[in-house]
């Protein structure tokens, strides 16, 4: 499906009015989300994007570990990558679907997962606070992070 249809078509589905790409970038806010639609023309593909945030100078370096164990078989990250944005020090989410491979009802059920996994990050980063959890007695960013089996099938 074409991308400029396909955002047509989610909007319909979701019941937005307004959602119009511009410049090949669409945007809408889940659950004070914004989760950003990209044109990857070169692949024929459409991007989920979205911001996680940046965290406290004293955290980023086992936050970065985290983030970097997540994207390991996409075991934390539902499929989607996280990395650093240069310029703004930003972590982001971002996830690449073949236009080929989608319509409405598959986006919306991207989407939805997309923005699961971006209210875990986020709030994972909001949690991540280990001077204040020293200052408590607490240490639980030293502990190894739990990505769950989602991704790994057992046989």
């Amino acid at each position: 499906m074409e991308y400029n249809e396909l955002i047509e078509k989610l909007a319909a589905a979701l019941g937005i009015e307004g959602l119009v790409p511009e410049d090949g970038v669409a945007a809408l806010n889940i659950d004070g989300m914004r989760i950003a639609f990209l044109h990857d023309e070169g692949a024929d593909a459409l991007l989920l994007f979205a911001t996680v945030g940046t965290p406290p100078p004293e955290a980023e370096e086992r936050f970065s570990a985290i983030l970097l164990q997540a994207n390991h078989l996409f075991r934390g990250t539902g499929g989607a990558t996280l990395a650093q944005n240069q310029e703004t020090r930003d972590y982001t989410l971002v996830r690449s679907l073949p236009l080929a491979l989608l319509d409405a009802d598959s986006l919306v059920a991207e989407l939805e997962s997309f923005a699961n996994t971006l209210a875990r990050w986020t709030g994972l980063l909001a949690d991540f606070r280990p001077a204040e959890n020293a200052a408590k007695g607490t240490d639980a960013q030293d502990a190894p992070f739990d990505f769950g089996n989602s991704a790994v099938m057992q046989v």
